[in-house]
């Protein structure tokens, strides 16, 4: 058996449990959110929301089944590879398929956060990014299907063409995780700083759009994809750069917990701020003259 760190595995288990609790949690709290508030947020958080379920159910698919390996590594049980390492390989084709809905669920709440043409109701002309993002997903998940991607290959058996499909799945991949980061990167631009930080906080007193919730969520995809360059195709070649796993789920993290904010948090606020406004301003118009 090759010499395995306990120490490494153990942290990694623990991490990525932690992860999915808090995954789970935000999805529960967002799902009461949406239940409370009006159609037209709804439209909008909806998207959101399907954005971190998939990111859940795809992580959840390939950490569970993950962790167990990694208890049985510890323990010894690694040859011949145990029906877990199988279920973790299928956890790891299952993410790629929610992780690509991920990033198009999040394309999609950007495209009705800033009221961009939707494709069944404008021209293609106007609305030829989303059509563009149609293709891409088809693309990504046709890529995933052939078997010289080697998910179910067992451990030391020669690949059949893996490096290669590796690259070429993550390709279209890559291309529509680039659409919200550019529309996020877009409104965090000083021209558009009053839209960016609209309903948020007064205009006037308003910070440097460099410290926007958008400016932050386009570095957070930023992140996540540099490290995910590492982790999927580094390791292909230094299998050490699989450490970079966990900066990967730190930015997924501050990417959910800035948006969670931003759309489900801040309004809530606003909306308690305004009615007690309202109220206060009811108080002083019903009381008598000289009270």
């Amino acid at each position: 058996m090759a010499s395995i760190s306990i120490p490494k595995l153990l942290f990694e288990s623990l991490f990525c449990i932690f992860y999915l609790l808090f995954a789970w949690v935000v999805i529960f709290l967002e799902g009461v959110r949406l239940r409370r508030v009006s159609k037209e947020v709804r439209s909008v958080g909806i998207w959101l929301f399907l954005a971190v379920l998939a990111l859940a159910l795809g992580d959840t698919t390939h950490v569970v089944p993950m962790v167990l390996y990694y208890f049985m590594q510890i323990g010894g049980i690694v040859d011949p590879p145990h029906p877990i390492y199988y279920l973790k390989q299928a956890g790891i084709l299952a993410s790629g398929v929610t992780m690509t809905f991920f990033y198009f669920f999040m394309f999609i709440y950007c495209w009705k956060r800033f009221q961009l043409p939707l494709a069944w109701i404008h021209p293609i002309k106007k609305s030829w990014p989303l059509w563009i993002a149609y293709v891409l997903v088809v693309a990504r998940l046709a890529l995933l299907i052939p078997p010289q991607n080697d998910f179910f290959l067992a451990p030391g058996t020669p690949t059949t063409g893996f490096k290669v499909f590796k690259i070429l799945r993550n390709i279209p991949f890559a291309a529509l995780s680039l659409v919200p980061m550019g529309i996020f990167f877009y409104y965090a631009a000083p021209k558009h700083r009053e839209r960016t930080l609209r309903e948020t906080m007064d205009p006037e007193t308003a910070p440097h759009p460099c410290k926007s919730t958008y400016f932050w969520c386009g570095w957070a995809i930023v992140g996540s994809w540099v490290c995910y360059l590492g982790t999927v195709v580094g390791t292909m070649w230094i299998t050490t750069l699989g450490v970079l796993m966990v900066p990967k789920t730190i930015s997924y993290v501050l990417l959910i917990i800035l948006l969670h904010v931003h759309e489900f948090v801040l309004p809530g606020r606003r909306s308690r701020k305004q009615a007690l406004a309202a109220s206060r301003m009811s108080n002083e118009l019903e009381a008598p003259p000289g009270a």
